[in-house]
């Protein structure tokens, strides 16, 4: 048997280089009899934890090292110890942190715990002048080898073989190719040979290997020495914690508890039995598990912002409720602790908390001022390639025309992407299906396997002519011709490649001394330190996460609640306001009304909105719980949940239903029957089969995690087994196990949706009795659900009056009260935000403009920008008679020159102008079609009207029904028009491609269903630029009405 190990693999953790999964990877050398197998990406331990996972569940010893590559200088290292490991993240983060990186001199000084192979000829002579120990020379085959030979035997440094692993199976070497021609942007015809590896390096056998040493078995034989000498056992069960301004443990503990009752005191007055004996029990468990220093600095941080929104599991705590982190009452809403923290929970469990999404920043900031980029550094997300940006990366490689590129990534747009493998080098069978049910992509073969690959187009002789394209214009659904086949086949095998990282939305951590003792760290392109996991691995190897995140409609809700108090005087204090049982904000929330709304304003949730209290009886809508059902909505969205959805209405309706069983009737109660949350998963497994707590939650999240499905396996038999323990039928256990099962993925905690529910309840708040100040403030922050635009026609639904720019009225940002909203300058396409605060300031200096004369004398602004404000109409309320283009004449007059151009666009200059511009007559205002042209150029809509009456001449002889009266027509066929709003791409059980989709006429907002058949017709046609002539059924569910589309065409 040989002795050979491999100990210089790269997996897809070397960012566009390795093309083998970590599962392929262990799953080969254990089918090749291998005990131990070494990870060594380059520059990189990015996949280190997971390495450790999946190489301990094929029965491997992982060995942990890297490939470190700087200038022309590269060796492997490989991890003897802890000290070794705390000294390769130093060394990883140096490379990608110091300018003045020098490779030899930091792997001198950081050598010690490590095992250092190399080919790099000078620098095994600089190391061996400093003696450093454990120094190997690495022969790999190749040409280069007899030169390594030859140097190991004059220096007398010991030889090492390896082969320089980047993918499996040598049938994956192209697929390799075409990562690196992507990494050098470059044609597969013009690829560098030095950028690829060999087509040898492969996870050859150890049989094979022996054969590529004859003249060295040392060389083999040293694979194993190393090997035994390197750590393989692995274990990171030590929580990091942050330290809280350098207090000891008991300190902070007893810190801790003092700010705990003063915010219970300040959350429930006087302190009950109830209360008193929650904080206790939390205090305990959080005590034991060491989390004092986190609670702190988390409170440390919140306080750096008034309006926060705690939320995930960490809201189930009333420690967090009364430090002020969260604002949801554990008590009063029934929360269950120990989905945050329990005694047997050996994960760290992490606090999110959500900021106004401009604020975000300077917390952030704050927490790097305190900490300093040593302890403290940001988590990473790992971007992979997505299927679309594979097939255009795949034919940028391949040299296909960028307009050809352009039009198949289009027709790609149209795929549940969902459908699609992520990781291994197989092609699902769905995708497959997925593939040929989708327009010219149906001549898409039966498998993924690459054939060898083509040169480039751009490589091959067209004698002399242009050409052709692979693509036909005039055949819009037919199939593509090659070499689109084989690109979106091998497209198929790279998609979820790591390719580069890239921040998480909020993730952060921070370590009581330094973070590069236990993660590499590198610089992200906004400066700031962040370490090469992403958030599972960093929770994997226990650090403590804090997540804080972006929330828009925080800063909806600070912006609402600003112009309030400066409209009315009222002034609402955030932390304290409880709008739960205010009848007119219930009253919009039950009847869906909630376009603007965080969290509820999708067509999904208002369409369940309504159909969950519109059909409600009278006497259960009297008595149930606005809130509570909310936080169930909120929870129950989600695609997995989909076919409980109309269950959970009819049993809200009073509908009757058996319980799943006896043993967890009580645990359902709130939810009829029905699982909901995430805590149901762990509640459920304890009733039903005796789980413990412990075993519950680690079954709750491995459901959320695709690369434990092994261990949900596992799982499974013990539920079974627990379940028919306790005398529970079969047909039950697995109707509760297809339950359990529908939380994989994406998934809520009652907690979270909670917290969620509270801020939307806020919202609804708002806009039911400050609607101007809220939807103003909704637009100004833009980045909802809808459009500008379709929120300004609710709001003109709302009764809201939407007025027009104006010079001395406007600010930068959409301005409102009462039932009046002011178009802000932020509207005006072209428009700078610099010259806008200069306006501004000096109008709070001295005052409103008199007169078009006094803004130009006081301002002197670019005549670009004065002109933008004249055709948005800021100057009509101050232009007295004179007209826009009157206006527009002056500018001219005093810059002659401008408006020379050949562009017709408003946004750019207008037409050129006559030498004798001011002896001409002041000329007539424009006419309405005009206007409307102005508006839309500026805006990207006419305010002055709904763009459906531009069109009211194609429609006046068309039978249609409008919106408001839908309801009317229930099992039959109308004719409807709309302007696209929203949609939103879904499959059906099949894995068949359709689409739902909100419209709007001008009378209301509707809904409507492209099934697959119909989606596959006319779903290119989907488009918010014209209006869209329908036809179909109208149909209704528990009184929510929808139309499903038969037929559809664009009104041009």
């Amino acid at each position: 048997m040989s002795a050979f190990v491999h100990l210089h693999v790269h997996s897809e953790y070397s960012p566009m280089q390795g093309v083998s999964s970590l599962e392929t990877l262990c799953q080969t050398a254990k089918g090749q009899g291998a005990e131990t197998l070494a990870l060594t990406d380059t520059n990189g331990l990015y996949g280190a934890i997971r390495f450790i996972e999946v190489a301990q569940a094929h029965g491997l010893r992982p060995i942990l090292g890297a490939e470190l590559t700087h200038n022309r200088h590269r060796a492997v290292l490989l991890v003897k110890d802890s000290f070794g490991y705390t000294n390769l993240c130093r060394l990883l983060s140096q490379r990608h942190c110091d300018d003045d990186f020098d490779c030899i001199a930091s792997v001198q000084e950081h050598r010690k715990g490590l095992i250092i192979l190399s080919d790099d000829l000078s620098a095994l002579t600089a190391w061996k002048r400093h003696s450093l120990s454990d120094l190997y020379v690495e022969l790999s085959p190749g040409a280069l080898m007899h030169q390594a030979l030859a140097f190991s035997r004059r220096t007398r440094l010991p030889p090492v073989a390896t082969n320089r692993v980047h993918f499996v199976t040598p049938q994956e070497f192209p697929l390799h190719q075409i990562l690196r021609a992507i990494a050098f942007n470059t044609t597969l015809s013009q690829l560098p040979p030095e950028a690829c590896c060999a087509p040898h390096h492969w996870l050859m056998p150890p049989s094979i290997l022996d054969s590529q040493f004859p003249h060295v078995p040392h060389a083999i034989a040293n694979t194993w020495k190393i090997a035994q000498h390197c750590q393989t056992e692995w274990s990171f069960k030590e929580t990091i914690f942050p330290n809280f301004r350098q207090l000891s443990d008991p300190h902070a503990f007893t810190l801790l508890r003092e700010k705990t009752y003063d915010g219970a005191r300040w959350r429930y007055g006087s302190l009950t039995s109830v209360v008193t004996d929650r904080i206790e029990r939390e205090l305990g468990v959080i005590r034991d598990k060491g989390y004092a220093h986190y609670f702190l600095v988390v409170e440390e941080i919140v306080r750096q912002a008034p309006r926060t929104c705690g939320r995930g599991s960490a809201a189930a705590s009333i420690v967090s409720y009364c430090l002020g982190i969260t604002h949801v009452d554990p008590i009063r809403h029934n929360l269950f602790f120990e989905r945050f923290l329990n005694p047997g929970r050996h994960d760290p469990p992490d606090i999110d908390v959500d900021f106004p999404w401009d604020e975000r920043d300077r917390i952030v900031d704050f927490v790097f001022a305190r900490y300093g980029s040593r302890q403290a550094g940001m988590v990473a997300n790992q971007n992979t390639l997505a299927l679309r940006a594979a097939v255009r990366e795949v034919a940028k490689v391949y040299g296909m025309p960028p307009a050809e590129i352009q039009q198949v990534s289009r027709l790609l747009t149209r795929l549940p992407l969902t459908d699609f493998p992520t990781q291994e080098s197989s092609v699902s069978p769905c995708s497959q299906s997925a593939l040929r049910q989708t327009p010219r992509l149906s001549n898409i073969g039966e498998n993924g396997t690459p054939r060898s690959l083509p040169s480039s187009p751009s490589s091959r002789p067209h004698n002399g002519k242009k050409p052709h394209s692979h693509l036909d214009e005039a055949s819009a659904f037919t199939d593509l011709r090659e070499p689109w086949p084989e690109i979106v086949r091998l497209a198929l095998q790279l998609q979820g490649r790591f390719r580069h990282l890239s921040l998480h939305c909020g993730g952060i951590v921070i370590v009581p001394d330094d973070l590069r003792r236990y993660v590499p760290v590198e610089v992200a392109a906004k400066g700031v330190p962040v370490i090469q996991w992403e958030k599972d691995q960093t929770e994997d190897a226990g650090l403590v996460k804090i997540d804080l995140l972006g929330n828009r409609s925080l800063a909806v809700i600070r912006d609402a609640l600003a112009a309030i108090a400066k409209h009315t005087g009222r002034h609402i204090d955030y932390a304290t306001w409880d709008p739960l049982t205010d009848p007119k904000t219930q009253q919009l929330i039950q009847q869906g009304e909630t376009i603007g709304c965080f969290y509820i304003e999708s067509p999904a949730t208002r369409l369940l909105l309504k159909k969950l209290w519109t059909g409600m009886p009278a006497d259960r809508r009297m008595h149930a719980d606005v809130f509570e059902y909310l936080v169930i909505v909120s929870s129950l969205i989600r695609p997995a949940a989909n076919r409980f959805i109309q269950e959970f209405v009819r049993r809200a309706h009073g509908g009757a239903y058996r319980p799943l069983h006896p043993l967890v009737e009580d645990v359902l109660g709130e939810t009829h029957g029905i699982m909901v949350y995430q805590e149901d998963v762990t509640k459920v497994a304890m009733g039903l089969a005796g789980f413990s707590v412990e075993d519950g939650d680690q079954l709750r999240k491995i459901l959320s995690k695709k690369h434990k499905q092994r261990r949900l396996r596992d799982y499974q038999r013990q539920f079974v087994d627990g379940a028919r323990a306790r005398g529970v039928d079969a047909r039950t256990i697995e109707r509760v196990w297809a339950m359990t099962m529908s939380f994989t993925g994406y998934s809520f905690c009652k907690p979270h949706s909670a917290s969620y529910a509270q801020v939307s309840f806020k919202s609804a708040y708002l806009r039911a009795h400050y609607p101007g100040e809220f939807m103003a403030a909704v637009i100004s922050n833009q980045g909802g659900f809808y459009s500008t635009f379709a929120y300004l026609s609710e709001a003109r639904r709302m009764g809201l009056t939407v007025l027009s720019p104006d010079i001395n009225v406007s600010e930068w940002a959409y301005e409102g009260e009462g039932t009046t909203i002011r178009m802000g300058l932020m509207q005006i396409k072209g428009i700078v935000r610099g010259f806008i605060d200069r306006l501004l300031e000096e109008r709070s200096r001295h005052g409103p403009f008199q007169s078009f004369h006094d803004f130009l004398s006081r301002l002197n602004p670019e005549p670009a920008q004065t002109r933008l404000l004249v055709l948005a109409g800021c100057f009509d309320a101050i232009a007295g008679e004179v007209t826009r283009p009157g206006l527009l004449w002056r500018v001219y007059a005093e810059h002659p020159t401008f408006g020379i151009s050949s562009s017709r666009s408003v946004t750019q200059h207008a037409t050129p102008l006559l030498p004798s511009v001011r002896l001409l007559p002041i000329p007539n205002e424009y006419d309405t079609e005009r206007l409307i042209q102005h508006e839309i150029e500026l805006f990207g809509f006419p305010l002055r009207c709904h763009p459906l009456t531009l069109y009211a001449r194609h429609l006046q002889n068309l039978p249609i029904t409008p919106a408001t009266e839908m309801a009317m027509h229930i099992g039959r066929r109308i004719m409807m028009v709309g302007w696209l709003i929203t949609e939103k791409a879904a499959s059906t059980k099949h894995g068949k491609p359709m689409e739902f989709i909100t419209l709007e006429d001008t009378t209301a907002l509707y809904d409507a269903t492209l099934f697959p058949e119909i989606f596959q017709r006319y779903g290119p046609l989907l488009t918010n630029e014209r209006p869209l002539l329908l036809e179909g059924l109208v149909e209704e569910d528990f009184t929510a009405t929808t139309l499903t589309v038969q037929h559809m065409q664009v009104i041009v």
